[in-house]
């Protein structure tokens, strides 16, 4: 489509281009979410498990200590993550079993 249909208003922006930008990032998360399912004892960092956590609309406290702890209001438990140290896979499994659990609260 021209430039100029666009100004004219025959395209509405969010309409057109919003469903790809969202399906790129939810595939995008996905994906991470299930490199850590598949890979938990990978090289993954805090900010890994940060935007995965994100993008579930976890909230994440970052307190002067050594973990990170994420909670959700749907899950009755919370999830700590190191900081400093490497994160193992027990960590990572239980980041997973959390988001899980939320998905089927969702359901």
């Amino acid at each position: 489509m021209s430039l100029a249909h666009f100004l004219d208003g025959d395209i509405n922006r969010s309409e057109t281009h919003a469903p790809a930008i969202r399906r790129g990032i939810y595939a995008m998360h996905n994906k991470r979410l299930e490199g850590l399912r598949n890979n938990p004892g990978g090289e993954w960092v805090p900010a890994d498990i940060e935007i995965t956590a994100s993008q579930y609309a976890m909230k994440f406290r970052k307190v002067t200590g050594t973990h990170e702890v994420f909670t959700h209001p749907s899950v009755p438990n919370c999830v700590a993550i190191p900081l400093k140290k490497k994160i193992r896979a027990i960590h990572v499994r239980a980041f997973v079993e959390m988001v899980d659990r939320m998905e089927a609260l969702d359901r």
